[in-house]
């Protein structure tokens, strides 16, 4: 099962993303801010990074570079939901991002970015050479959405981890 490291300081959209991402079968690992969120990239093996790019502290494209550092090959859907700075999700891009996403977004957005990121449709199957799984996306996402709905997140931490494993 992939490991998705997801960074995004507005608690609300971080746990729209978790819980969109785990019940499509992702195990999801949550930071409110960078500092946590390359702690955690340091510590643990992750298979994708989804961050915001605008955030207090520090923004997302310091993360896609330090992330890029840290891990040169993991693949990052950059999010942002400024309007009129799309300039910025074409930096991301630019700056190693494969995949970005204008908020707000869907449930199929999402879960496109990251199966296209990972190579393989949202229920895990291998893509075929043009990125659409057996069956398109609709039937991938239909078959993830069967599975059982993850736990409810601890709103006090900055990080927290929500998967099969839990």
């Amino acid at each position: 099962m992939p490991k998705i490291l997801v960074i995004d300081d507005s608690p609300t959209v971080l746990e729209i993303v978790e819980v969109v991402l785990a019940e499509a079968g992702y195990q999801v690992h949550a930071c409110t801010d960078v500092r946590h969120g390359l702690q955690a990239l340091q510590r643990e093996p992750f298979d994708l990074i989804v961050t915001d790019i605008y955030m207090p502290d520090t923004d997302g494209i310091e993360l896609i570079r330090e992330g890029r550092r840290i891990r040169p090959n993991i693949p990052i859907v950059a999010m942002s939901g400024v309007t009129g700075r799309r300039g910025m999700l074409a930096v991301a891009k630019h700056l190693g991002a494969c995949q970005t996403v204008l908020k707000p977004f869907s449930k199929a957005d999402l879960l496109d970015a990251a199966g296209a990121a990972l190579g393989k449709s949202p229920a895990g199957n291998p893509l075929s050479p043009w990125g659409v799984p057996p069956g398109g996306f609709a039937n991938a996402r239909r078959a993830a959405s069967r599975t059982a709905s993850p736990p409810r997140p601890d709103p006090n931490s900055p990080c927290r981890k929500n998967g099969a494993d839990q």
